[in-house]
């Protein structure tokens, strides 16, 4: 029986059961591929998040830290100087990467440093966040803002980090990563609405916020585990000739090509081929010296028809 006939004795819901095997493979196939890049995505909006987690969720608690802390409305102050000086962090490991570690892949390394640190230190802040020192007669949350400099710097240093191993995946993926980046703000905001941190009636407390910002570190850390390490997003990394660092990029889209160059030489050639005796002459006073084809002595001048004199 030939297709149009089989389309015609069947129902339209057996159809599909008499597919071609190929067919309903391929189908297999492309389905399986979808959820594959699908579950990545995924992976790569979590990694992301972990970027500015830390420092977002310090901040939303500013309403319950000025009520507990000693440095009251001034720990807002505080928080943006540490967050400003940990802008040295990353100087410093790009400094430290030129001139000790040249031919080593420290990437690596450090995003499992950052994870690691990161959620050590969302733990400790949950526990002490509200120890106080003495110093020089006066008191401050020694605690808290050492370990909002820590954050503030490990929070910094994904800016070197994290975008250098989103670049060695497909290009579709830094839709999720800048997704990611933002969404760690949004999550961080969520969980503060629920908790309610200016009220007297809040949800839970500050050290049980902190808690649940290292639980969502470590699902970060574990999130760039699977990415760098698993099986799932091995086919979807670029192979290594592809992949470009930005300024190797501005180099090469600026460097002139062999075939532009090429090009430009054999049209100038072709031209003196044409006019081998054609000579540019300079502009007079008069007009414009025509160029001489037949014979160099021979000179044309284009004079003005009317010339117009002062009265």
């Amino acid at each position: 029986m030939d297709p149009p006939e089989l389309a015609q004795a069947l129902p339209p819901g057996d159809l599909s059961s008499h597919q071609p095997p190929k067919s309903r493979s391929m189908q297999s196939t492309s389905f399986r591929r979808f959820v594959k890049r699908f579950f990545v995505h995924i992976l790569v909006f979590f990694f992301a998040m972990g970027s500015w987690l830390m420092p977002n969720g310090i901040f939303s608690q500013i309403p319950r830290l000025t009520k507990k802390l000693p440095e009251k409305w001034e720990i807002s102050a505080y928080l943006v100087i540490m967050v400003q000086i940990s802008n040295i962090v990353p100087i410093l490991y790009v400094l430290l990467k030129r001139c000790l570690c040249k031919s080593r892949d420290v990437l690596t390394p450090t995003i499992i440093f950052i994870f690691g640190t990161g959620t050590i230190s969302c733990v400790l802040l949950a526990l002490f966040w509200d120890r106080t020192a003495t110093v020089s007669h006066h008191t401050f949350s020694v605690c808290f803002l050492l370990l909002s400099f820590l954050s503030g710097g490990l929070a910094c240093l994904t800016a070197v980090s994290f975008r250098p191993f989103v670049a060695q995946f497909q290009a579709s993926y830094s839709a999720a990563f800048q997704a990611g980046e933002g969404g760690s703000g949004f999550y961080v905001a969520i969980l503060g609405l629920i908790q309610r941190p200016g009220t007297s009636d809040q949800a839970f407390s500050v050290s049980a916020f902190f808690g649940v910002i290292a639980g969502t570190m470590l699902l970060c850390g574990v999130s760039y585990a699977i990415l760098a390490f698993g099986k799932i997003a091995k086919a979807e990394r670029l192979p290594l000739d592809e992949r470009m660092t930005p300024m190797r990029d501005m180099h090469d889209a600026s460097a002139p090509t062999p075939s532009s160059s090429s090009s430009s030489t054999s049209v100038s050639n072709d031209q003196e081929a044409l006019n081998p005796h054609e000579t540019r002459r300079p502009a007079t006073c008069l007009g414009t010296l025509e160029h001489t084809s037949a014979s160099p002595s021979t000179t044309h001048i284009n004079t003005p028809t009317h010339i117009n004199t002062p009265t």
